[in-house]
């Protein structure tokens, strides 16, 4: 039998506003668990009437939208536009930059939309510069497409819906971004209990939104909204868990670790000395503007023109390893017609051939502590 993973750490999602009057239970990206490599961030969120997440930006990273209930629409500066389905999964590689929307469908008698998540880093090139020009993409799965294994037999309570990856012989049709392995367990009765496989080296944790379960020999408890970091012993194959009430359910996640050697320097003084690093950035930023404003001349779209304090780019920040929910908050600072936030003033720079009037021509985003203002132009959304 194999040696069970334990838990070495439990951080609580505490639930917080985000984007335009969306709830959100964060756990990786919070201040409690900055990231746990590869993975960048886990939103569990709820939106409600007129909520959402407006335009905001992302780079050099994938995220994966899982809905548990409702129904979610997005569109992105890619020309890119869909509705995610409950049951449903998307994987959206950001690449070298784009500007996307995600808003609630709501409709008589549907569910509220309520889903999870996940930002995961890329994986390793050998130089960097080519994994940030990647041209972004995506990929969905609708719910009757994910296939389900049984690990105790069709007959038993316990279903496992394989997102990606595999699990008692079952496998995903899907070959995720950074090999990441992605599981929906459901657990209807106490005392129900399962071992999956995960292989060694791999980071793995556990996110709990129903009942409450165990992992390994560990007897503690583990209650809803907790994010539960597995243990990485080379002996260890595998989680042994076990649900402690009736009708639990959780979301697994694997991938291999991704070590950013050298990005360390500037991860520890992004953290330590919030200042310095915002010099570091602006080094990242002149280097990378050369190759960033071609592409707006050549009629690509939804990149950076900076202003006032070159030393912070949002759309560099998802590369730093976790760093950047410290310096930015882009959900609050989302201007539709101009820079008017805090009285701040700014140089906007347009290259002419992106069209006015599209559904984001003018967004500005402020850096916490600093107002600084960032201006994007994209073309229209089709």
């Amino acid at each position: 039998m194999a040696v069970s993973r334990t838990v070495i750490k439990r951080v609580l999602a505490v639930e917080t506003e985000e984007g335009a009057g969306a709830r959100v239970r964060r756990s990786i990206g919070s201040a409690n668990l900055r990231n746990l490599s590869p993975f960048l961030m886990l939103d569990h969120f709820h939106v409600s009437k007129g909520a959402g997440f407006p335009d905001h930006p992302h780079r050099g990273q994938a995220t994966v939208t899982y809905m548990l209930e409702g129904s979610s629409r997005h569109e992105d500066s890619a020309g890119h536009a869909g509705t995610i389905e409950a049951g449903g999964v998307q994987w959206m590689c950001a690449g070298k930059g784009i500007i996307h929307a995600e808003m609630p469908v709501h409709a008589p008698g549907v569910p509220e939309p309520r889903g999870l998540q996940l930002w995961v880093d890329l994986p390793k090139e050998p130089c960097i510069v080519r994994l940030l020009m990647v041209t972004s993409f995506r990929k969905s799965l609708i719910s009757n497409s994910i296939p389900v294994a049984h690990p105790n037999g069709p007959e038993s309570s316990i279903s496992v819906r394989v997102i990606s990856g595999k699990s008692h012989g079952v496998e995903s049709p899907v070959r995720p971004l950074g090999g990441c392995w992605f599981f929906h367990v459901t657990m209807r009765k106490s005392g129900d209990e399962m071992v999956q496989d995960i292989p060694a080296g791999w980071t793995s944790f556990i996110y709990l939104w129903k009942g409450s379960i165990t992992v390994g020999d560990d007897g503690s408890i583990n209650e809803k909204f907790h994010t539960l970091v597995l243990s990485n012993q080379s002996e260890e194959t595998g989680a042994r868990i076990t649900a402690t009430s009736d009708d639990t359910e959780f979301v697994l996640y694997n991938a291999y670790f991704i070590d950013r050697l050298s990005l360390i320097p500037l991860f520890y003084a992004f953290h330590l000395f919030p200042y310095i690093a915002f010099v570091l950035f602006g080094i990242c930023v002149r280097i990378s503007h050369s190759i960033l404003i071609p592409d707006n001349y050549s009629g690509d779209s939804g990149h950076v023109y900076f202003i006032q304090h070159s030393a912070l780019c949002f759309l560099l920040l998802s590369n730093l390893g976790g760093g950047w929910e410290c310096a930015m908050d882009t959900s609050k600072a989302i201007q539709r017609h101009g820079c008017q936030n805090e009285g701040a003033t700014a140089n906007e720079f347009t290259a002419p051939d992106i069209p006015s009037g599209s559904l984001a021509s003018t967004r500005a985003w402020r850096a916490t502590g600093m107002h600084t203002l960032v201006s994007i132009r994209d073309s229209a959304i089709a």
